[in-house]
């Protein structure tokens, strides 16, 4: 982020938020998590924190907020699970370009040093879960449960436990996750001819298009869309400097079927056309 982080929250009169606390939840302390809440947020809502001290989980149900962290920023959209670790400031909002702005969602403060979960390891991100209702739906019977039946709230909260448990040991697997990516990267760097799209390379990765965008700003440092993108402009400069090709078949070999719509694209991307890239090339040879 540009600005330097500080301490703010900021709920519109319209936002509703349901808190749980160890005091209401005695069994959080013993799983490490310091608080919890469910949220149907509307209008306008804006967490920040500069250095916080746990661990943040938010699980989206529906609508979409928008993640401004250290080196990562993303739209989070529905079915997600939000990783933000302890330490490394963020911000995030209530998406207010929706057409009707509301965000639905579950989170939970998880203790560094008394949680067993793995959260510590992970950069900030947002990774596709489907099993955001579930949270939901724990938490709420925790938050209408407070203070009563001991046995029943216990239970709940190893069933919720169990839930964190496996969505982030599941993304411990995120190696074999990169590897499938780069794999499909190059299967489509060999093909750049044909009609990819982020759907159909995210399908041949295993992944949700969510999963996929963050393992590429990891791997590449841009988006699915930019990776493409600069796969064809890169491999359009190596045939026009190396081949005596017209521009509309170089066009047709990297997927263009329109030459003014390449031509475009190569001027974005190079800051000149592709006829003044290849006569400049010429004239240094």
């Amino acid at each position: 982020m540009d600005r330097q982080l500080q301490e703010l929250v900021y709920l519109s009169p319209q936002c509703k938020e349901r808190f749980i606390t160890q005091e209401g939840v005695p069994e959080f302390s013993r799983q490490g998590i310091h608080m919890a809440g469910i949220a149907e947020l509307f209008d306008e809502y804006y967490v920040e924190r500069s250095k916080p001290e746990h661990h943040t989980l938010i699980f989206t149900l529906s609508g979409q907020g928008q993640l401004r962290g250290m080196e990562v920023e993303e739209v989070i959209s529905a079915q997600t699970l939000t990783v933000l670790p302890a330490g490394q400031g963020f911000r995030f909002d209530l998406d207010q370009y929706q057409e009707q702005p509301q965000w639905q969602i579950a989170w939970l403060l998880i203790d560094p040093l008394t949680s067993k979960l793995p959260i510590a390891k992970f950069n900030q991100q947002v990774q596709h879960y489907p099993l955001s209702e579930q949270i939901w739906a724990l938490l709420s019977m925790l938050f209408h449960d407070m203070q009563h039946r001991p046995k029943q709230r216990s239970k709940w909260v190893n069933e919720l436990n169990g839930f964190l448990q496996r969505a982030l040991v599941s993304n411990t697997e995120d190696h074999g996750s990169k590897e499938r990516v780069m794999e499909v990267f190059s299967q489509v760097e060999a093909q750049l001819h044909q009609d990819w799209s982020v759907a159909r390379i995210a399908a041949l990765s295993y992944l949700s298009e969510v999963q996929l965008t963050r393992l590429c700003h990891q791997l590449y440092q841009r988006s699915p869309r930019q990776r493409l993108i600069q796969l064809r402009m890169e491999k359009a400069a190596e045939l026009l400097r190396y081949s005596q090709w017209n521009i509309g078949y170089i066009a047709s070999l990297l997927g263009y079927s329109d030459p003014y719509n390449f031509s475009h694209r190569f001027r974005r991307y190079h800051g000149v056309s592709p006829r003044q890239f290849r006569q400049a090339q010429e004239k240094t040879v």
